[in-house]
């Protein structure tokens, strides 16, 4: 049996971890191959956004990465993949309007996702408290309540659970 290359490896790793839906290719764009994300709803409706991420055997884990932040997204504010996309680009997640910011994001989604502090989020990512205080442009108050609103069910669940 031939192995497989790099691309049907990250697609079937795609399809293991999140199903139906989910397809990624590569487009030229500018002498560049960029990585394009599909979704396509179970009504078959498709949306679509072309990354800055080069199409590489070396961004694999960066597609499925990126992927999981989009998922993520979508079902926290029910909206489709373009407009995640967006949300992304607006939360200054970007250094510019083609390089992914990842370690922004990463503290996003370490406040928003977990309701992880400054302080417990900073050494885990390897920077300093100052370093990681940078990021907090990259909140607004309305993601701020949210993520209070989150961090105040999870804290009652948990305790719930523990009584």
């Amino acid at each position: 049996m031939k192995p497989l290359n790099w691309v049907e490896l990250t697609r079937q790793q795609i399809k293991a971890r999140h199903g139906f839906g989910w397809s990624i290719q590569g487009i030229e764009k500018q002498n560049k191959v960029l990585t394009k994300i599909v979704y396509r709803f179970s009504t078959g409706r498709r949306t679509t956004v072309l990354t800055d991420i080069e199409w590489n055997t070396n961004n694999s884990k960066k597609i499925q990465d990126l992927i999981i932040e989009f998922e993520t997204l979508m079902e926290e504010r029910h909206v489709d993949l373009k407009k995640v996309y967006e949300l992304i680009i607006g939360n200054k997640v970007f250094t510019d309007k083609k390089k992914i910011n990842w370690e922004a994001l990463i503290t996003m989604r370490a406040h928003l996702e977990y309701g992880l502090h400054p302080r417990e989020a900073a050494p885990m990512m390897g920077h300093s408290l100052e370093s990681h205080q940078q990021y907090s442009r990259f909140f607004n108050e309305e993601i701020l309540e949210d993520s209070f609103e989150r961090a105040i069910k999870r804290r009652k669940a948990t305790h719930t659970d523990k009584s």
